[in-house]
């Protein structure tokens, strides 16, 4: 026997999922591509911040190296993708004063336990302007003291023009995180 509910489809249209939960959960399928230079990435930010020497000494290199931000390290917080973002990018700014530390390396750790090399900062890097298109639509989409449901469609667009763009990347690994993406988009 067929009940009907009298919404089209049986209601099942009906409900529909926050966006920036959507986001969240389809960002977090493309970033695990990258694992290994995230995680190494966050290790050598707790490096430094779990030291009051090494903070000390991470600050005297900034200031030799002129690098002019008000910036300071951040960890990030396993289930939030955007703070993942904010400490990758802010780490990049100083990329250069971590290869002035002495970070910890040797045979006993894994993989992706060692310091950043070249190839991570500049994986970093392209995950850094990956990942800002989705940063900057979250930001517009989360807002609390003003209605955001009525930007849903443009932003859902505009998401999926980015993901078309990415696919197309002449980088390997993002062309495969934007497909990822766009299997659960």
């Amino acid at each position: 026997m067929v009940r009907r509910t009298g919404c089209i489809n049986d209601g099942k249209n009906l409900h529909v999922r926050c966006i920036a939960h959507i986001i969240n959960l389809i960002v977090w399928d493309g970033i695990k591509e990258h694992g290994v230079c995230i995680d190494r990435v966050r290790n050598a930010v707790k490096y430094v911040k779990n030291s009051p020497a090494r903070i000390l000494r991470f600050k005297d290199l900034v200031q030799k190296a002129n690098i002019d931000s008000k910036s300071s390290l951040s960890f990030d917080v396993p289930t939030r993708w955007n703070s993942t973002y904010i400490m990758l990018e802010t780490a990049l700014k100083f990329r250069r004063v971590f290869s002035g530390l002495s970070l910890p390396d040797g045979e006993d750790l894994n993989d992706n336990e060692r310091p950043p090399e070249p190839e991570d900062w500049e994986k970093v890097e392209r995950l850094v302007l990956f990942l800002e298109g989705f940063y900057l639509l979250t930001k517009r989409i989360s807002g609390s003291h003003y209605v955001t449901a009525n930007k849903g469609l443009g932003e859902i667009a505009s998401m999926y023009d980015m993901l078309n763009n990415w696919e197309q990347s002449e980088d390997l690994n993002f062309q495969a995180m934007a497909i990822a993406m766009k299997k659960n988009f």
